[in-house]
């Protein structure tokens, strides 16, 4: 999609700078450099002119918005449980614990008997 833009002849434009020239917290240096930019690129300055409108009707939309922390331990259950589920559905088998290695045999030893080293 990058590929069907067509090349820009000036540098990109500082986002950054923009934005504080929107919001009204450029200093006066910036504003001047930011409102000559925006004259000079006509089709920038639309496309910033519309996306400030698209967000002015969005803010105004009472639109209620819910801001709320995330559960990261319940999207680790979820993720681990589709997880197990894919496992399960791919070897036919729900996942289980790995095995618990063999012990070896044990032997049954006799006791050695100790002599006094003496021969009889």
């Amino acid at each position: 999609m990058a590929d069907d833009l067509p090349p820009r002849t000036q540098p990109a434009p500082d986002w950054d700078a923009i934005a504080r020239y929107h919001a009204g917290e450029s200093p006066a240096d910036e504003a001047r450099l930011v409102a000559g930019w925006l004259a000079a690129n006509a089709s920038d300055a639309a496309m910033l002119a519309t996306l400030d409108d698209a967000v002015d009707r969005a803010v105004g939309a009472d639109v209620p918005v819910a801001v709320a922390e995330p559960d990261v331990e319940a999207a680790l259950r979820a993720v681990k449980a589709r997880r197990d589920a894919e496992l399960a559905s791919t070897i036919g088998a729900a996942p289980t614990a790995p095995p618990k290695p063999e012990r070896p045999p044990s032997y049954a030893v006799s006791p050695r008997v100790w002599g006094s080293g003496a021969a009889k």
